[in-house]
């Protein structure tokens, strides 16, 4: 059941809501944002090969809803790293 409201939607036990400011939506869920994903680290250093970027990008995404799966994609970024500096 979900009740449309001026500049947000309330669903149950959560709700979507249209910033003012921007025009985007969040989405809401016991008064915890789960959408769109908050990312509170450093973007990557532009030295680093694209695709090592890419895969810090991704980690940095999801450390809030997987810390391990986040580590995984790190360690790649890492070896990466390893091989563009021409390390074993």
């Amino acid at each position: 059941m979900y009740v449309v409201l001026k500049g947000y939607m309330e669903v149950d036990n959560g709700y979507i809501a249209r910033c003012h400011h921007c025009q985007k939506f969040s989405v809401w869920y016991e008064k915890e944002m789960i959408y769109p994903d908050i990312i509170v680290v450093s973007s990557p250093n532009p030295d680093l090969d694209q695709d090592t970027q890419e895969d810090y990008i991704e980690a940095a995404s999801i450390v809030n809803k997987s810390p391990r799966g986040a580590a995984a994609l790190l360690r790649l970024a890492i070896q990466k790293l390893c091989k563009q500096l021409g390390e074993k």
